[in-house]
């Protein structure tokens, strides 16, 4: 049995290496729309936001989903500083507010996303879903659609990988027509790699991307791939997000320190500002410190690379996640006051 209309709920996320909040639009629900018009590209997508929610937009589109697929974001599940901290703007929205307002939908409901991850998969039965998904929401859905939506007979502990990404950032990027900021209003985030290139020497303690074992980069072939997809869309800009965009195919030498690679960088912008020239916003989103200061030689030349391929107003930001010699150690934040401030 084919799966004919789903609803995809947006809930937003906002780590910093995956942003999701408007206007931003995060890689995870574009491959999870990839996944599910890979199984079938006839198979009708509502892109819904907690905002499309709570302002009653979209509400008749939601009759007669056959599944609801949520993605959760951190929100109150993760207690830290957030970039939305202090703005009056949209926010990671809770689950009880996003339960409230698909409840009456008679459908299988599956949730999925950081929020699952950082409760560990525990999540209250009051809130009446019928799958939480541990794994990747992206490859559930995948799975699932593949076996007529039965709910019941599918692993939620699946991860996707670069060749699951390979085929749902393509498909996925056709998302981006439903989100309220497009064009012009809408920055697409684009995942360069999974995991953490520092989590060699430990990783930070506060971090969840300590949990991938490993560090899958993305081929920069694959990446521009997507950008030339978003590119064709209409998509008017662009911002890679990974935990540190200098860091990209970079190896940790003997010591495990990251020796970068200015060369796999500059294949990367020249290739999608090739494909990607009509792109009005090139940007690049973080930098470790301590990574920069460490290879000073290399990170020269990325900076000079990101002067001459990204567009006016882009700016590295730099992960400062504190001054305090002492919290930097006891958290392993792999970036020290000196450095910081070089």
């Amino acid at each position: 049995m084919k799966v004919g209309k789903i609803v995809l709920v947006d809930g937003f996320d906002e780590i910093p290496f995956g942003l999701g909040l408007p206007p931003f639009l995060g890689p995870e629900v574009r491959y999870l729309a990839g996944a599910c018009w890979d199984r079938d590209d006839k198979t009708r997508v509502i892109y819904v936001t907690h905002e499309d929610l709570k302002a009653g937009r979209k509400s008749s589109l939601l009759s007669d989903a056959e599944i609801v697929l949520v993605f959760a974001g951190y929100g109150e599940a993760a207690p830290c500083i957030k970039p939305s901290d202090g703005v009056n703007g949209p926010r990671v929205a809770s689950l009880q507010d996003l339960v409230d307002y698909i409840a009456y939908l008679e459908c299988p409901k599956i949730l999925g996303g950081p929020y699952v991850m950082v409760n560990n998969g525990d999540v209250d039965e009051k809130f009446g879903f019928d799958v939480v998904v541990t794994g990747d929401l992206s490859k559930y859905a995948h799975e699932l659609f593949a076996d007529g939506g039965k709910v019941e007979s599918i692993d939620p502990s699946l991860e996707r990988d670069n060749g699951d990404l390979k085929t749902f950032s393509i498909l996925g990027a056709g998302l981006s027509v439903q989100n309220n900021g497009y064009p012009s209003f809408l920055s697409c985030s684009v995942e360069l790699y999974r995991g953490c290139p520092s989590a060699s020497l430990g990783g930070c303690s506060f971090c969840h991307e300590t949990r991938h074992t490993t560090v899958e980069y993305r081929p920069v072939e694959d990446v521009v791939a997507e950008v030339a997809k978003l590119a064709e869309l209409g998509c008017e800009n662009i911002v890679f997000d990974c935990p540190c965009f200098y860091s990209y195919f970079s190896n940790p030498d003997e010591e495990g320190r990251l020796l970068l690679d200015p060369s796999a960088i500059e294949k990367l912008l020249e290739g999608t500002r090739s494909v990607g020239s009509d792109v009005r916003g090139f940007h690049v989103a973080n930098v470790n410190p301590g990574v920069v200061a460490r290879d000073p030689e290399g990170s020269e030349k990325i900076t000079k690379l990101i002067l001459k391929h990204c567009s006016d107003g882009n700016f590295p930001n730099l992960r400062v996640v504190t001054f305090d010699d002492e919290v930097a150690l006891q958290n392993n934040t792999q970036a020290t006051w000196e450095e910081s401030t070089a």
